[in-house]
């Protein structure tokens, strides 16, 4: 009975991960924060700095933006379930 349980709980675990990747709300707020860190960290992208940091400022205020969107138009909870 506990093996159950375990492996019940694990299923639940690994389906709400599942259930996250597939939220563009999700994968936009990613993309924003990588960014974010990236700037933050100096990361070289090969081209000036200036442009770099122009470039991943941009990239972040936009997935931000979707994320927003993305949401906004989500018909799902994260995780199942409907919104209305």
């Amino acid at each position: 009975m506990a093996n159950s349980i375990e492996t019940l709980k694990k299923e639940t675990s690994v389906q709400k991960i599942i259930d996250l990747l597939q939220s563009r709300t999700v994968w936009a707020g990613l993309i924003a924060a990588i960014a974010s860190i990236a700037s933050i960290l100096g990361v070289d992208i090969g081209l000036t700095d200036e442009l770099t940091e122009r470039i991943l400022g941009g990239v972040a205020a936009l997935a931000g933006i979707l994320a927003i969107f993305f949401r906004a138009d989500a018909t799902k909870k994260i995780g199942g379930g409907s919104l209305t």
